[in-house]
């Protein structure tokens, strides 16, 4: 920082002088020294100051791990300084504590703005006090305002809680970090100040640009703290990255404008360039900063913190913001303090909750610790949703801070899963020891008790899948629900089935006929002029560079291992029939082309997405493109008989790991098993029973829909797309509060939704909406669908019925969802395999115009930090042939 701050003198103290890497010719001056201060007059120089002088130069970590120095000019730090003085009030009657390391830029506000007003200021030294010191301290010299961090203030009002003797300060000023709610109440409640403040500033918009001026009684509103409104003469935008203002409510990117925003960063011009950015709203020349930080504009025209943009985490494909789970802990009555990190895990990465428990015996004794724990766990799951529960729950005596006073996130200890078990208690027989070995071996833990929580250990949904596919090929039979009914050995022993009718899986490959699948005998009957032509595709950008024999391999070792792309399918007769091709036929799946830009690139694509052939295959087509800049592209196309949206996900994974050297996991069953057993099933005198279900739901319902032309013609060429995006907020309250306040599915809301406004149009009380399923519903127990690919949709009608008022129509339909038996696998096997009379009976009904498929949350198949593959933005074709039906597919 010396060298690169240019520094003509270095003011410091004596005893640093040897510990201090100086740069050679830089000199130095002691303060303790006054014999060389005696030459200089007393009096204040005459220098000729300008608003765009350099004032001072304060460094901040960098993301290469080198500082960066951020230049502030004197016009904005004056002006800074008045307008802050004026919103705290400040008079020569106060006292200020110059609580801050000299080292945060904080620190500025905490002795100017108070001699500027005329006020005293009471400077901490070197130590880090106590909280009990602080509080003696402000007693003593009749301290007013305090500036505090806030873990550093909540344990300055839990002490005063004790004393119930506050010292008599004036205003409380939370700074440097998000403010929980429940600090908040408690400074109210115990230090009984006049303000609370609550300051927001990154060090490039000088200390505090948003500063929130609470009175007595004013509510907090939310899980954090709002961080107020604009100090000075200051502009602050709520906006998304291409800049465009975002509505009251909805989160954005906070952009901070106006004379409080720094030169940039010193010498680093294209970093200030990156940040600082021109102002579309204001004067010529004018700027904003880009602050990382989620906020957004509440109706009282204040500004809430959300969380830092790169503050979020990925949990099991899902982007998570660990502040939201902060927030949640902090609600529960025995949680004082907490802090939520994400962790490398077994699975990927994992959350972490570390909590100080008001009642600090209970970090003493590991009873009490399993007991909150469980009883805290529990309480998220009814507001969070399973993948954002932490997986281990740390009990602290307090948390780690900073010489400032903030939380310190890399002191927190790492946790050793092994440390989180209870007292081991070895397995009693043989089922115990099986199972055990099998957690051990997918948690990559060295042991497993019988005790021992399956997700207190680190196992989650996507683990238990594992889990329950690797029992049933060692003869164990339970399902995903038995592992999260009973959560140890022990428990899930008692409910475990063992025997020689444990899952055996064929690891050869398949050969023979297949029974047509309920959507692939729907797509047959339906009339598509180019059935070769009917595909789901993906376009890939290697990360690294891909060579042509690796990936050929890569390719065929994947009809291998899903025997579903070796399918033909050929027509005798007005019947159409499935038959896998011979593992070993040559069949070349790899084209390469190398092509100038995009519109080349996506003219090729044409081509192969229209070379697919039903009956003599291949079934499944890669393009490796070469652009001019020599970069990559990868264009895997699958025709949709054989693939469907979970599928993409195993063989996107598969195909990483062939290209990484790795083997592959062992297959799950087949989908030629899968057909037989849904063919049996769909002549049981079982699922007859549900026709009656499915005519009540059809029979006299108009599924014509009042629109000004006809239904019959339709093509994919007259297909349009619109597109609409909640906000985070709303995404948030739709995913997690929605759902715990009414106990219901996501799908519930959602349907509700789409029920009300097709009555509404329609006029009638009721919606019919056609549902699509994964179709991967446990019918089986010698079936395990895991990582089968395949096409496996499953399309069934529903007749939505809402009530006048909101909440009984959420109540309503969710009861009608319920009702569905089986998840409306039963319509499609009726339907298409059923016996005459059945499909007779079925197919005289009508066929709602409106289909509903909800993918769920998932961002991509490529979180890992090892993937191959990011997505890629150019046009890859028509998946469809536009001359095709526009229909379910």
């Amino acid at each position: 920082m010396m060298q690169d701050s240019g520094a003509w003198l270095l003011l410091t103290q004596s005893h640093l002088l040897d510990r201090l890497p100086i740069p050679e010719g830089l000199p130095t001056l002691s303060v303790e020294g006054a014999a060389d201060f005696a030459a200089y007059p007393v009096t204040s120089p005459q220098v000729d100051l300008a608003e765009e002088n350099l004032a001072y130069v304060i460094y901040t970590s960098g993301s290469t791990g080198l500082p960066k120095g951020v230049a502030v000019s004197h016009g904005p730090l004056a002006m800074h300084s008045l307008a802050t003085g004026e919103r705290y009030e400040m008079s020569p009657a106060d006292c200020e504590l110059h609580f801050m390391s000299f080292a945060f830029d904080g620190s500025h506000e905490g002795w100017m703005h108070p001699l500027i007003y005329g006020a005293s200021v009471l400077i901490r030294d070197d130590s880090l006090w106590s909280p009990e010191f602080t509080y003696e301290q402000m007693h003593r010299y009749g301290v007013t305002v305090g500036v505090f961090p806030p873990v550093y203030l909540q344990q300055l009002a839990v002490h005063a809680e004790r004393d119930g003797n506050p010292p008599a300060v004036r205003v409380y000023c939370f700074g440097g970090d998000a403010v929980p709610q429940a600090s908040y109440d408690l400074a109210w409640r115990v230090l009984r100040p006049k303000y609370i403040f609550n300051g927001y500033g990154p060090t490039e918009t000088v200390v505090t640009p948003l500063i929130w001026k609470a009175r007595v009684g004013d509510p907090c509103d939310a899980a954090y703290a709002p961080i107020g409104n604009i100090v000075g003469n200051r502009s602050a935008y709520v906006a998304d990255a291409n800049l465009n203002l975002l509505p009251v409510g909805v989160a954005g990117e906070l952009y901070l404008g106006g004379l409080g925003v720094a030169r940039g960063y010193l010498d680093r011009p294209g970093l200030t360039a990156e940040r600082f950015i021109p102002d579309p709203y204001s004067t010529t020349g004018a700027r904003l900063y880009r602050s990382g930080d989620l906020t957004r504009y509440r109706t009282d025209g204040l500004v809430e913190y959300v969380g830092r943009v790169d503050h979020q985490v990925k949990v099991r494909g899902f982007r998570i913001e660990l502040g939201e789970i902060e927030a949640r802990l902090l609600e529960q009555d025995p949680v004082l303090e907490v802090a939520v990190i994400a962790q490398p895990g077994p699975s990927g990465q994992q959350l972490v909750g570390y909590i100080v428990p008001v009642d600090a015996e209970v970090a003493l004794s590991n009873e009490r610790q399993a007991q909150l724990r469980e009883s805290i766990k529990a309480r998220l799951r009814e507001s969070l949703p399973d993948y954002m529960v932490p997986t281990y729950l740390l009990f602290l005596e307090a948390l780690p801070l900073t010489p400032n006073g903030k939380l310190d996130r890399k002191s927190l200890p790492k946790v050793d899963a092994q440390l989180m078990q209870q007292t081991y208690v070895a397995p009693q027989n043989d089922l115990e020891q099986q199972i055990a070995a099998i957690w051990a071996d997918v948690l990559k833990l060295e042991q497993v008790g019988v005790t021992d929580n399956f997700f207190e250990l680190g196992g989650d949904s996507i683990i238990s899948i594992q889990v329950v596919s690797r029992a049933r090929q060692a003869g164990i039979r339970f399902t995903p629900k038995d592992l999260f009914q009973h959560q140890t050995v022990q428990g899930l022993a008692t409910v475990a089935e063992q025997g020689e009718g444990g899952l055996q899986i064929d690891q050869g490959p398949v050969r023979g006929e297949m029974a047509l699948l309920p959507i692939q005998q729907w797509f047959f009957d339906t009339p598509v002029p180019e059935r070769h032509h009917w595909n789901q595709s993906v376009l890939l950008k290697p990360l690294q560079a891909l060579q042509a024999q690796p990936l050929e391999s890569a390719l065929q070792a994947l009809t291998v291992q899903h025997d579903a792309l070796r399918l033909r399918f050929t027509e005798h007769q007005g019947t159409w029939r499935a038959a896998f091709a011979d593992a070993e036929e040559p069949v070349q799946l790899l084209w390469q082309a190398n092509v100038a830009d995009a519109q080349a690139l996506q003219q090729f694509a044409e081509q192969a997405q229209s070379s697919l052939n039903l009956q003599e295959g291949p079934l499944l087509r890669a393009v490796l493109f070469t652009l001019a800049d020599q970069s990559q592209r990868l264009l895997l196309i699958v025709h949709h008989l054989v693939v469907d949206g979970v599928s993409w996900r195993i063989l996107l994974e598969d195909l990483q790991a062939l290209l990484g050297g790795q083997a592959l996991p062992a297959k799950s069953s087949s989908t030629q098993a899968w057909a037989g057993q849904l063919q049996a099933y769909a002549s049981s005198a079982e699922l007859q029973q549900e026709l009656g279900y499915w005519q009540a739901q059809l029979q006299g319902v108009e599924s014509n829909l009042p629109c000004d032309h006809g239904h019959d013609g339709l093509q994919n060429q007259h297909a349009s797309s619109v597109e609409t995006r909640l906000s985070k907020g709303d995404t948030q309250r739709l995913l997690q509060d929605a759902p715990a306040a009414y106990r219901t599915q996501i799908n519930d809301l959602l349907l509700t939704a789409l029920a009300r406004v097709i009555t509404r149009w329609t006029g009638d009380s009721s919606a019919l909406v056609q549902l699509e399923g994964h179709g991967r519903e446990e019918l089986f127990d010698s079936i395990d669908l895991s990582r089968t690919v395949g096409w496996f949709t499953s399309v069934f009608p529903v007749k939505l019925t809402p009530q006048p008022a909101l909440a009984d129509s959420i109540k309503f339909i969710k009861e009608q969802l319920r009702a569905v038996p089986n998840k409306g696998i039963g319509f499609g096997a009726l339907r298409y395999l059923g016996d005459a009379q059945a499909q007779a009976a079925l197919a005289a009904l009508a066929v709602p115009r409106i289909t509903f498929n909800y993918l769920g949350q998932f961002d991509g198949s490529f979180d890992d930090q090892q993937a191959w593959f990011a997505p890629a933005n150019e046009a890859k074709g028509d998946d469809q042939s536009l001359h095709a039906p526009w229909a379910t597919g």
